[in-house]
């Protein structure tokens, strides 16, 4: 698996001092990073990073991550909510009810990733 410490490193850095444009480069080399590695971007780690970018209300941020990190084949319930609560945040609610739908179809009870509580958040 990818290492993506010094980028969780650096996201939280940037938004412990609130310095959005400090994130968004970090963002954006993680982005690029994602799309480059042959695997899915590891769930524990991008997690780490949207719950960073989420605490200081950088949605924007948050959205592109987690795009990015569904795009390589990323499929964590965790990763998906995230990415919906991003998109509402930022007033896309047809993409985000789009998302949570399909999410919640895939926690629940006979869904493929069974998940009871991301299923009830979603």
């Amino acid at each position: 698996m990818a290492d993506y410490s010094g980028f969780i490193e650096r996201v939280s850095s940037a938004t412990r001092e609130f310095n959005k444009s400090a994130a968004a480069s970090a963002c954006g080399e993680l982005i690029t990073r994602i799309q480059t590695d042959d695997e899915p971007a590891p769930a524990p780690a991008i997690a780490t990073i949207l719950s960073a970018l989420r605490n200081k209300r950088y949605f924007d941020l948050m959205e592109r991550v987690a795009d990015a990190a569904i795009q390589s084949g990323q499929n964590d319930p965790h990763v998906r909510r995230q990415y919906a609560q991003g998109l509402i945040d930022q007033g896309r609610i047809t993409a985000a009810l789009n998302v949570l739908a399909s999410l919640e179809t895939d926690t629940g009870e006979n869904g493929a990733l069974t998940d009871p509580s991301e299923n009830a958040e979603a």
